[in-house]
């Protein structure tokens, strides 16, 4: 008798939690679920119900054999995992966030990225990746028709989270983005050298060389060679930095190459 109450006090206040079966339809990006359906047509929900809802562990099975598996709050998904129908994960989603895979282009005009379902790669960026709103959302790779790349996380069509930007010179920007912009980045040349730095969004020049000026006995520079002897007839002391390379009377050699240089001493 009391479990009788109990059931009835439930299904009146539509409170409880019951395992069963829905049916489902991503409209707008936003589920519609329907307590009959055809599972050719529509997407197939098993497991714990909540006010006619998904609500609590359950399994959709698209009529694609895309299969999603997790927790549903309120009839949509908070923390799932994706598989494709070869049982392949495509990827996990958190906080409701769906994505889609699939392709895009976009165009950036004013500093703001313009998106469009279908284009031409020699003229515009081709996007491949998560998609949702229409708009790149996830982990996704862009590609430039001037060769310049991205591969890295998006959110409402930019560049959001990590990444890495690589240019057709060999430059990289490797980090953190943020609305597009970069966030905590350190942008290399092509040899891997720091170029500058970004830390909260602020740019920071790299930190100077630390290394002491050098006094040295030199020689009048003729001609100066990657690794050459100092030639020339002596004169007197002069200041050297590392970023010389030369070869010193007393065998010391500075650190950058430099070569054709001419040194004059005074």
């Amino acid at each position: 008798m009391k479990k009788m109450i109990f059931i009835v006090i439930c299904l009146a206040l539509s409170g409880c939690v019951q395992k069963g079966v829905l049916f489902g339809e991503l409209v707008d990006d936003e589920w519609v679920w329907f307590k009959n359906g055809d599972e050719n047509t529509y997407s197939k929900y098993e497991g714990e119900i909540r006010k006619d809802v998904p609500n609590g562990q359950g399994t959709i099975i698209s009529p694609d054999g895309t299969k999603y598996v997790g927790e549903f709050k309120d009839g949509e998904g908070t923390d799932l995992t994706i598989y494709y129908k070869n049982g392949n994960i495509i990827r996990r989603h958190e906080r409701g966030w769906y994505w889609v895979k699939g392709v895009l282009f976009g165009e950036l005009v004013d500093d703001e990225w313009i998106w469009f379902k279908n284009g031409d790669e020699n003229t515009l960026s081709k996007y491949e990746g998560g998609i949702r709103k229409e708009v790149p959302n996830g982990q996704g790779t862009l590609i430039s028709p001037d060769g310049r790349k991205y591969v890295g996380e998006f959110r409402n069509g930019k560049f959001y989270g990590q990444g890495t930007r690589t240019f057709p010179d060999g430059r990289k920007y490797i980090g953190e983005f943020r609305e597009g912009r970069p966030w905590n980045i350190t942008h290399y040349d092509k040899n891997g050298n720091i170029i500058v730095k970004f830390v909260n969004g602020v740019e920071k020049a790299p930190e100077a060389s630390e290394e002491p000026v050098v006094e040295v006995k030199c020689r009048r520079v003729e001609s100066l060679a990657e690794g050459a002897s100092v030639i020339g007839s002596a004169v007197s002391d002069v200041k050297i930095t590392n970023a010389l390379n030369m070869l010193l009377d007393d065998g010391r050699k500075g650190n950058n190459p430099v070569k054709g240089h001419t040194i004059p001493c005074k």
